[in-house]
């Protein structure tokens, strides 16, 4: 899906990737946008993300200077504090309907 966005994308292995999903690179005019994205796969698709979930990302951005943002992609929701939380903290919250509205645009 990113890279049909746009991105150049690197997908990590499944496990031991340090909490980084996808590390995606967006080429603009203006500059280069390096993000870090991590998928959260919910079996039920009304389950929420929690804020813990959120600040583990918010940690693994923190600790790499090169990174602009990062975004947090499910196939569910994310919970009141999850939300607020990544608001001020550049990070980018992609639910389930926003999900599938990318898809049908993108792919």
């Amino acid at each position: 899906l990113f890279q049909k966005m746009g991105y150049n994308v690197k997908v990590t292995q499944k496990s031991n990737d340090g909490g980084v999903d996808i590390y995606a690179k967006l080429n603009t005019p203006t500059g280069t946008s390096e993000i870090i994205i991590q998928c959260k796969h919910k079996l039920d698709p009304n389950s929420s993300v929690e804020v813990s979930k959120v600040r583990e990302l918010f940690g693994v951005l923190a600790s790499n200077k090169k990174l602009n943002s990062a975004i947090l992609v499910t196939n569910g929701t994310f919970t009141k504090k999850a939300i607020e939380f990544a608001k001020s903290n550049n990070i980018e919250l992609i639910d389930g309907i926003k999900l599938q509205s990318l898809v049908s645009r993108y792919l």
